[in-house]
């Protein structure tokens, strides 16, 4: 659990790149908020929510949170979905803010254990810290992984600052 401030994650409405996937994953996007934390290496797609678009490249992909009021963030949690091999994983990742409209990396990006991309291992949880930062959006960013690329998730959790 995370010593810092509130847990914003239930008081931000979510967005994605890709918000009507066409894969084996849950298709509701509240899945990446409901508490539900699948144990690593678990194999069931229902309880993740993935952007598999058929296959369409996409240099970029993410999910996150955007607020009606500004907070100071300070974490991330993140838990990946599934890794079938072809994709639900980043090539790599980092948190981004949006600042007046502006989606801005996080300062100072710390990402614990070390992200381990396409490893097969399902349900992998990584704990993304960084400088306390203004905004009114947060989201995890950057290419997604795999021939078919793209991203899964399980659960995005999005504290504030201490």
């Amino acid at each position: 659990s995370y010593e810092g401030g509130a847990d914003l994650t239930q008081s931000g409405t979510i967005v994605a790149r890709v918000t009507a996937p066409i894969g084996g994953g849950n298709k509701d996007l509240e899945v990446i908020r409901d508490g539900d934390k699948p144990p690593v290496g678990h194999w069931s797609y229902s309880r993740q929510y993935d952007t598999y678009s058929g296959g369409l490249i996409a240099a970029e992909d993410w999910i996150g949170y955007e607020y009606p009021t500004e907070f100071v963030f300070g974490q991330v949690v993140f838990q990946e979905g599934i890794d079938p091999g072809d994709g639900g994983f980043f090539e790599i990742f980092t948190v981004q803010v949006r600042q007046n409209g502006i989606w801005l990396e996080a300062p100072n990006v710390t990402i614990t254990p070390s992200y381990a991309g396409g490893d097969g291992v399902a349900y992998n949880t990584y704990v993304l810290d960084f400088d306390p930062v203004l905004g009114d959006g947060i989201r995890i960013h950057g290419p997604p992984g795999g021939t078919a690329s793209f991203i899964s998730v399980a659960e995005l959790e999005v504290f504030a600052a201490p």
